[in-house]
């Protein structure tokens, strides 16, 4: 039967509580073989109780979720990085769209003044016919 750190662990401190809590005596007192057989004991029905598989698979589930959190603070690091990048492609933007719309709005002034003249030299040109 193949156990855990976690199970094994668990299965020592179980047995050394309930044995100082019911026996009201010290745990180092027993003999090691006692000891071992107690926790061996405890381990055994901890294991075949199924507590062992669910402590693994907690343990797993600790893990990932460390993972998760670890790729959820990256994420989080490149997103502020991207939406700093985006916010000074924005501000670059409408720096040039304004420019832009402030040109037009010169070569606007610029045509309709062309057209005025285009206008006046055609009418000059049709009065000198």
């Amino acid at each position: 039967m193949t156990t855990t750190p976690d199970v094994e662990w668990m299965a020592e401190a179980v047995e050394r509580a309930r044995f100082e809590n019911l026996r009201q005596g010290v745990w180092e007192d027993l003999r090691p073989g006692e000891r071992t057989t107690r926790v061996g004991i405890l381990r055994d029905a901890i294991v075949r109780s199924g507590v062992g598989g669910e402590i693994d698979s907690l343990r797993t589930q600790a893990d990932r979720t460390a993972l998760l959190l670890d790729l959820i603070d990256q994420r989080d690091r490149e997103t502020a990085q991207n939406r700093s990048r985006h916010e000074s492609e924005v501000a670059r933007l409408a720096h040039e769209v304004s420019a832009l719309r402030a040109k037009v709005a010169h070569l606007s002034g610029s045509l309709a003044e062309a057209e005025a003249r285009a206008s006046y030299a055609e009418t000059a040109l049709q009065g000198a016919r």
